[in-house]
């Protein structure tokens, strides 16, 4: 999906904002790659917090914070089912792996699965960096039309890469 629908990179108008339903404050983008320029500008190499929002059906657009707190608050003033954001990890950051990994299957499959997938992203990390790294999984699971859907949030720790130098996503999805 392309990122919102607005001629020309450019900072979103107050307006925008307000029709879109983004979260207040920071300042306000229709694309990444101004938003990181943006951020690295006013609060230095890596500096600041960059919240990637995702508009369903419509595109992407990305506001710029002083912190991750400053983001946050403004983020869980929108209702829990508007709060589409998610951190832009930029080149010059490390990260964690982070993902979460959905399922819909039997309720009594679920902890096979899970154990194989976690494994498998193990191994993948190991392979890529000769070492361990601690998983922390937490859990969480609904009912849909579909099924019994489980999500499992996965964290691994210590810092794993730097945003260019590696997908890991891309990894691990190949070996799983």
């Amino acid at each position: 999906m392309s990122t919102l629908k607005v001629p020309n990179p450019r900072k979103l108008t107050l307006e925008e904002r307000r029709k879109i339903g983004v979260p207040g404050g920071g300042e306000w983008f229709n694309k990444k790659n101004i938003a990181k320029e943006f951020a690295s500008m006013h609060y230095g190499t890596g500096g600041g917090f960059v919240l990637g929002f995702d508009l369903p059906m419509r595109g992407y657009c990305y506001g710029v914070y002083a912190s991750y707190d400053e983001s946050i608050t403004y983020l869980l003033q929108l209702k829990s089912d508007c709060r589409h954001g998610y951190e832009m990890i930029r080149s010059e950051n490390e990260c964690n792996l982070y993902l979460d990994l959905e399922l819909i299957c039997k309720e009594e499959d679920e902890t096979e699965i899970m154990e194989r997938t976690v494994e498998s992203i193990r191994a993948t990390l190991r392979l890529k960096y000769k070492a361990e790294f601690g998983l922390q999984v937490t859990r969480g699971s609904r009912v849909t039309e579909k099924g019994f859907k489980h999500t499992h949030t996965l964290l691994a720790r210590p810092h794993v890469a730097q945003a260019t130098k590696t997908s890991l996503t891309e990894e691990v999805r190949v070996r799983g």
